[in-house]
């Protein structure tokens, strides 16, 4: 009996126990007549992880709480009735105390990135301003891996100011993989791992579809915000270089068949649609293509092997791509 107890009261404690890792965000905010508070959906640049996020809850006389755990600090939008504010989420405690009247990004109090992220703003400086004049800051990191991930020279030399932590912090090791090609593993000049794709009829193909062609392959997700922000782009490439006889098709890696078919309606891309089998999980398609986050993109040349792979941070490259393999291939 003594010992069934003692597994009960370890049963209510587990909760408090996982969350002490996490993260909490109290409010409490008069004014609030009615509404809900909730976290904006997320990706880490369109990686599906393993975090815990909580679903709205309601709001009772201005008071709140949000529990959950992240993987990794990450950019997420508090929806607090009909106000956003932005934070940069750690697994950590915060408090937002004010009225709703004055609601804004500042009144939100903890977490050291979110408070260096406050006084970037606050201070008015440059992305590479900001770097110069602290370079022990983890979020100088992060703003380098956000505004100067498009410029490589100037990444590799401002990356060289960091700290020894800021350099080790995940940041820091994404930033270096950017510029750094040997931290990257590579499928190019190699055969195109095999996939078997199933079509919106629910029949099943493979890239033999395609053998011949120069072929553009979108790896996305219908939960995937950055993937669908990109569609538009795509479907003027789509439009420029399929008459030069490009093939084009996205790849879902989603788990549930039903949103990924409503996402392609949604989205009405002219294009091949597949889905790959084992959504995102390690057993699907981004093992063998060697990518940890969508949006990705890989380009397979006629005899079947890839001839470009462009990341979350290189698709704007596409195009450029595109007119260099054609004109290789005339």
């Amino acid at each position: 009996m003594k010992n069934r107890i003692v597994y009960v009261l370890m049963m209510m404690l587990l909760p408090a126990f996982s969350f002490a890792q996490g993260f909490v965000i109290k409010g409490k905010v008069p004014g609030i007549i009615s509404g809900y508070a909730r976290i904006d959906a997320h990706q880490h640049d369109g990686e599906a992880v393993q975090d815990v996020m909580p679903e709205r809850i309601r709001i009772v006389n201005g008071e709140f709480e949000l529990k959950g755990k992240i993987s990794q600090p990450e950019m997420i939008s508090v929806y607090i009735s009909t106000k956003k504010v932005s934070i940069f989420l750690e697994n950590t405690d915060y408090s937002i105390e004010t009225s709703f009247a004055d609601l804004n990004e500042t009144s939100v109090k903890g977490g050291a990135l979110n408070a260096s992220r406050l006084k970037f703003i606050e201070e008015k400086l440059s992305p590479e301003g900001f770097v110069r004049k602290y370079p022990a800051d983890p979020f100088s990191a992060w703003l380098l891996k956000m505004y100067l991930k498009d410029k490589p020279d100037d990444l590799g030399k401002l990356y060289e100011l960091l700290s020894a932590e800021v350099k080790a912090s995940i940041f820091g090791q994404e930033v270096k993989a950017m510029f750094d090609p040997e931290l990257r593993p590579s499928l190019t000049g190699k055969p195109a791992p095999a996939a078997i794709l199933t079509d919106v009829d629910g029949k099943q193909f493979s890239w033999d579809r395609f053998a011949g062609k120069l072929l553009v392959v979108d790896f996305w997700a219908s939960w995937c915000g950055p993937c669908r922000y990109f569609i538009p782009k795509l479907k003027k490439t789509y439009e420029a270089y399929a008459p030069k006889g490009v093939a084009f098709i996205s790849v879902s890696v989603d788990d549930k068949v039903d949103l990924w078919k409503n996402a392609v309606m949604e989205e009405k891309m002219p294009w091949h649609q597949g889905l790959g089998q084992h959504g995102f999980s390690d057993a699907g398609l981004k093992t063998p293509f060697l990518f940890s986050s969508i949006p990705y993109m890989v380009i397979i040349g006629p005899d079947g092997k890839v001839v470009a792979e462009l990341d979350f941070y290189k698709k704007e490259r596409l195009e450029n791509e595109l007119d260099r393999l054609l004109s290789e291939h005339k």
